[in-house]
């Protein structure tokens, strides 16, 4: 018994495992959205109007406003930018140009700015064209009008990573998109020849002020250094005059090093003293002792001393006299080690401190050194800082005279940084509107909104029409799929075969549950689906037989009690009803079927409050007794939502297994009868996704079971019936007939 419960609990948590590995599975991840290719081509078959549509009708848009826009012509003018001036002085130099973001960025504001458009405004008259201003405002206003249009038109923009510059103008008339590009290119120029000539004058007498006030901070600098150097006696003799020479430091930091040596030898020395001290305290034995040549004699004359009382003692008495004065002997002897011994300790306790002596000389020593170090290392700084002052100051003052130098020989020589490398030509042909370039855009705008669309409608329709979306959406493993079966006869005969898909699809769920189940235990399996409809009546019925057809004794118990699925031969049974109400056994009131090993325990008469009757001890008792007599127990219970009894009958089985219906259900009510069960601490193994077919056939209708919904009670099929009737009689649907396994 111990092992079968240990199996159970084994199998329970590969199943609650397997529950969490889906759960960790977020429903937008990677795993659900993975490129699949033969998806996505589905989904544009099924909505093929969209493209043809949304792209035609902007095409015929894109073509309609070509035709109707206004032509655009552009002409553009190509200039140089040089940051430096040509140095007409100095022919190595000529062409010393240098070129950075910053400059090239300012040169770009400076085109495009708006004092730079009124010159051109004004030079070109254009604030009387009556297309550029209207000509009842002052000049003022009309200027300002203009040159508003014409920045509109205006378009610079750097050619890579050169120094060329395009100036491009765009307008209605090709002779006057050239006139303004080259006459902006000519102002430009223009503008930065005055701006030059104004900046050198500026320039000069600014060099001249800086270079008096550089002189007196020189002349102040230096004589400060020399007042330092004097009142701390500090000799400079570096021959770079960077600074004080570093050969001090390298000698007060070579002492330093040696001191530090000898410390170290001298600790060490104080160590090995201080250990043969603590040696000669305790013992006689040690090497100062062993070492000494009138201890070691002394310590030989007491033992012969000693052996020979011993020998005298195995004849003579202690009291006889030349025992007495052998005695004496030995003692004297003894006084005079002791003496000896204690020499020598002290001559060890000397050396030791003698040692101590010099490890705190030492460190007096490399206490004194550190500290002139330092002072001298201060004292250098300080110096330094003047002296680079000095430097500093002179440099400035060198470089302030060369440049008033140059100002004054360059004084009137003009600048050379601006070129013109391309004039603006008369364009010839519009470069607005592009009929070609307009159907392009067309198509990728149309294009692009179509799959946006096309997307958006397949994300609003949530209906689980994929195994793996079903898996990663519910977040529940998928332990099988059943294709979708046509007519009553085809289903009775795919059942009946062995070979076909659907008993092949039957079997692979049957695997599955045994994977992941306790082998060889009685097993109750619970079945539900979110709502009517799903065919989980006919899932139980399949896996139900597939159980039946490799010899597991197997009963189907009908737990639908208000709206049962099984038909039953009412004189030979009572039924799960006439049971729970009763003390009768199962296996007495179970039905065979035509199927070998398979029974069944059909509703039997339906009861006035099903849910209190299943939710009774009684309901609980009875599927322990069908665990008795039979392998597998499979319960075809109401569907999960408007009613109580699917968590109920779940939280009593072993496991559970959840049915959604291809295209039938929407993933939010799914998910929420998925954690109805979960609340209710139902095993789920899975889920079986019912009624598969192919993405081609998706475009059918389904109805929806009649449990709770419409505002209507369970059974009641009054709103069913008037629905159907306002629908043509083809797309009525029949009643559905209950399974006849007899």
């Amino acid at each position: 018994m111990n092992i079968q419960a240990n199996n159970i609990q084994s199998a329970d948590n590969r199943a609650n495992r397997r529950s969490r590995e889906f759960d960790e599975i977020d429903d937008f991840g990677s795993e659900a959205f993975k490129l699949d290719v033969v998806k996505y081509v589905r989904m544009f078959i099924k909505w093929w109007w969209i493209p043809i549509l949304l792209i035609g009708s902007a095409l015929a848009l894109a073509a309609y406003l070509t035709d109707k826009a206004t032509p655009i012509y552009s002409a553009t003018t190509s200039i140089e930018i040089k940051q430096k001036e040509a140095n007409v002085l100095d022919v190595n130099q000529v062409e010393q140009i240098v070129a950075n973001n910053e400059y090239m960025v300012t040169q770009l504001s400076l085109l495009q700015s708006f004092s730079l458009i009124e010159r051109v405004v004004e030079s070109m008259n254009l604030h009387s064209d009556p297309r550029f201003a209207n000509q009842s405002l002052s000049r003022e206003d009309r200027i300002n009008q203009a040159a508003s249009r014409f920045e509109r038109k205006l378009r610079v923009n750097p050619v890579g990573r050169s120094r060329l510059i395009e100036i491009s103008f765009e307008d209605e008339s090709p002779v006057m998109t050239a006139r303004a590009a080259n006459s902006l290119a000519e102002n430009f120029i223009a503008a930065t020849l005055e701006r030059r000539f104004g900046a050198n004058a500026t320039a000069r007498d600014f060099v001249e002020k800086r270079l008096a006030l550089t002189k007196s901070t020189l002349e102040d600098s230096e004589r400060m250094l020399a007042e330092y150097a004097d009142k701390n006696q500090i000799l400079d003799l570096s021959s770079g005059a960077t600074g004080i020479d570093s050969g001090s430091d390298s000698l007060a930091g070579s002492a330093l090093f040696s001191l530090n040596e000898e410390l170290s030898k001298a600790q060490s020395r104080r160590i090995l003293l201080g250990q043969r001290y603590e040696q000669a305290q305790r013992s006689n034995q040690t090497e100062d002792f062993l070492s000494n040549s009138v201890f070691a004699d002394l310590s030989a004359e007491k033992r012969k001393l000693e052996a020979e009382y011993q020998e005298k003692l195995q004849i003579l008495k202690p009291e006889f006299p030349s025992m007495q004065e052998l005695a004496a002997r030995i003692e004297v002897v003894q006084s005079q080690i002791d003496i000896e011994a204690e020499n020598i300790r002290q001559v060890v306790k000397s050396r030791y401190e003698e040692a101590q002596k010099v490890e705190n000389n030492l460190k007096q020593r490399i206490a004194a050194t550190k500290s002139d170090i330092r002072s001298d290392r201060n004292n250098s700084i300080d110096y330094n800082i003047l002296l680079r002052e000095v430097e500093t100051n002179r440099a400035q003052y060198e470089g302030l005279l060369e440049r008033l130098k140059e100002l004054s020989i360059t004084d009137g020589i003009g600048p050379n940084l601006i070129d013109v490398v391309d004039e603006a030509r008369v364009p010839e042909r519009p470069v607005r509107p592009d009929l070609f370039q307009a159907l392009i855009l067309a198509f990728v705008a149309g294009s692009i909104l179509s799959a946006g669309l096309i997307f958006l409608l397949e994300l609003v329709d949530n209906k689980i029409k994929d195994p793996r979306a079903m898996s990663n959406a519910l977040r529940l493993p998928l332990m099988g799929v059943i294709p979708a079966i046509g007519s009553e006869k085809e289903r009775l005969e795919n059942f009946a075969d062995p070979t076909s898909s659907t008993s092949e699809a039957y079997a692979s769920i049957r695997t599955s549950i045994m994977a992941n189940v306790v082998a060889d235990a009685p097993l109750t399996l619970h079945i539900t689906s979110t709502r009517g409809r799903e065919g989980k009546s006919s899932v139980v019925y399949g896996l139900a037989k597939s159980f039946a057809d490799i010899g597991k004794r197997t009963l189907i118990i009908d737990g639908d009690m208000r709206k049962p699925a099984f038909a039953w031969p009412e004189d030979k049974t009572v039924g799960l009803s006439g049971v729970l109400l009763s003390d009768k056994r199962v296996i007495n009131e179970a039905v065979p079927t035509k199927v070998a090993n398979l029974s069944l325990l059909p509703c039997g008469e339906k009861p006035l409050n099903p849910a209190s009757l299943i939710s009774s001890r009684r309901f609980a008792e009875v599927l322990a007794d069908a665990k008795t007599s039979y392998d597998v127990v499979i319960i075809d219970s109401p569907p999960v939502l408007g009613l109580a009894d699917a968590p109920t009958i779940g939280s009593m089985c072993d496991y559970g297994l959840f049915v959604v219906e291809y295209g039938g259900v929407r993933t939010p009510m799914a998910k929420t009868s998925i954690g109805r069960l979960r609340s209710s601490n139902v095993n789920l193994l899975g889920g079986v996704l019912n009624k598969y077919k192919s993405p081609m056939n998706q475009y059918m209708d389904y109805y929806y079971y009649s449990y709770g919904q419409n505002a209507h009670k369970y059974g009641d099929t009054t709103a069913s019936r008037k629905k159907a009737a306002r629908k043509p009689k083809l797309f009525q649907k029949k009643k559905r007939d209950k399974l006849d396994l007899m």
